[in-house]
């Protein structure tokens, strides 16, 4: 385990909590089985991307630096296979941190 990598509670998030969200928090949902996106308006906006349907896991990587991008892989491998839950804090390409949690 990364020592950026901090455990939190299991979330479940639902469609719905991302259309409903009023925290100014940035959500979004993996489908595990299509690898699909889909984000809440503020995570758009908070990346100051356009809002669109579809977002990529490519698109999302290529915000982050190289050593965030493994990081966050590696986590996210941990979570698929082994439901070990995280927290991170992973830098951006343009010097932003972005908090995650899975």
């Amino acid at each position: 385990m990364h020592e950026d990598a901090q455990h939190s509670q299991d979330t479940i998030v639902t469609t719905k909590d991302l259309k409903n969200n009023s925290n100014n928090i940035g959500l979004w949902i993996l489908n595990l089985k299509t690898l699909e996106l889909s984000w809440s308006q503020e995570a758009f906006s908070i990346l100051n991307k356009p809002v669109t349907d579809k977002f990529e896991v490519s698109e999302l990587l290529s915000l982050l630096t190289p050593d965030s991008q493994q990081i966050l892989v590696d986590q996210f491998k941990d979570l698929v296979n082994d439901q070990k839950s995280f927290t991170l804090n992973l830098k951006t390409v343009t010097d932003t941190i972005l908090r995650f949690h899975g």
